[in-house]
């Protein structure tokens, strides 16, 4: 007999379907540095860019500060049923989201960059944004990092499901989640066998943080799963995260 314990993510059907899409159109894995597609490459669903791609098909508006056109960027945006609002740093790395998000057919996104130089230009641009979202996605490798401290105040104001990727610990991050924390945000974090795909030697498989809205934890799924030591052939070994903190 098996020991069990409640787990927290995306219903099995949603990860077989992201699966299947992944199947069928799919990118080889240098695709930043060589856009070109590859029928009939697999690249694998991580648990991180499931979750996010759950979560954007349940939210009304999405906005994701930094992606450079990444996995997560484009299954987000793929689900997504609302506004999916990207905003880059640069006008270079805006133009490659809206190449990699135009290869996938997601024109529909709408990708920003601010239009003047320095942190204060992108804060002017994210903040509006930030409004009227209620899921929004830091990438804490590059854009994300420099602007979650300067919005914070946004986030706990607006209060939408917040999703660190890249997380590290180190004192300055610790702090600002602790806050949220302390403001009726509930941490969640992933599973600790999550690969990363940042590319940054020191955060090479750091976790995936999410901080949702007390409120609105009743709305994500629970599910009884194995104990973690099983492998279940559903999941190919990927299982959603563990319900932490």
């Amino acid at each position: 007999m098996h020991d069990q314990h409640e787990q927290l993510g995306p219903p099995r059907a949603f990860v077989a379907r992201m699966r299947e899409r992944r199947r069928r159109h799919t990118h080889t894995p240098t695709e930043r540095d060589d856009p070109a597609r590859a029928d009939g490459a697999e690249v694998r669903v991580e648990s991180s860019t499931t979750w996010w791609a759950w979560l954007c098909g349940a939210a009304s508006c999405v906005v994701e500060i930094g992606s450079a056109g990444g996995g997560h960027t484009r299954a987000g945006a793929g689900a997504a049923r609302g506004d999916y609002i990207v905003v880059e740093g640069d006008r270079d790395s805006a133009e490659a989201t809206r190449r990699h998000l135009h290869l996938d057919g997601l024109d529909r996104a709408h990708v920003h960059c601010p239009t003047g130089d320095g942190a204060t230009a992108l804060l002017d641009l994210a903040g509006p944004l930030l409004t009227g979202c209620d899921l929004v996605r830091f990438d804490l490798t590059g854009t994300g990092a420099a602007t979650l401290p300067q919005l914070l105040p946004l986030v706990e104001q607006r209060r939408p499901i917040v999703f660190l990727h890249g997380y590290h610990r180190c004192s300055s991050l610790d702090q600002l989640l602790e806050r949220l924390v302390g403001r009726g945000f509930v941490r969640l974090s992933l599973s600790d066998g999550l690969r990363s795909s940042c590319s940054h030697p020191g955060l090479a498989g750091s976790p995936t943080v999410l901080l949702v809205p007390a409120e609105q934890c009743r709305n994500l799924p629970r599910r009884q799963t194995r104990a973690a030591t099983d492998t279940d052939p559903a999941d190919d070994g990927h299982t959603p995260a563990r319900l932490v903190g």
